[in-house]
């Protein structure tokens, strides 16, 4: 699959999250991220880089798509990896 733009293959129904938002609120790709970035900066690290390099972008332009689950949802709870429940029918917890 490799670092690409999500397909729907990567969010199942089963977890209630569709397209895009998968890279931020399914837990696995959640910690595929945080192992991979945690490797890439060891590995910065190791070549001796970290000292030459200002900054590295690690997200461009990161987003979540309102019209795919769970933010499509207009009613129910979604509970982020993180354990915070969000009320769906709430604008305002959307925008958090």
């Amino acid at each position: 699959m490799g670092f690409s733009e999500p397909e729907s293959s990567y969010a199942s129904q089963d977890n209630g999250v569709g397209g895009v938002n998968g890279l931020y609120l399914i837990p696995m790709y959640v910690q595929g991220n945080a192992a991979f970035f945690s490797s890439l900066a060891k590995a910065v690290v190791g070549a001796g880089l970290d000292d030459t390099v200002f900054a590295y972008d690690l997200v461009n332009e990161g987003e979540f798509d309102m019209n795919e689950p769970p933010l499509s949802r207009t009613s129910g709870s979604f509970v982020a990896p993180n354990g915070a429940a969000y009320d769906m029918a709430s604008v305002n917890e959307k925008n958090v």
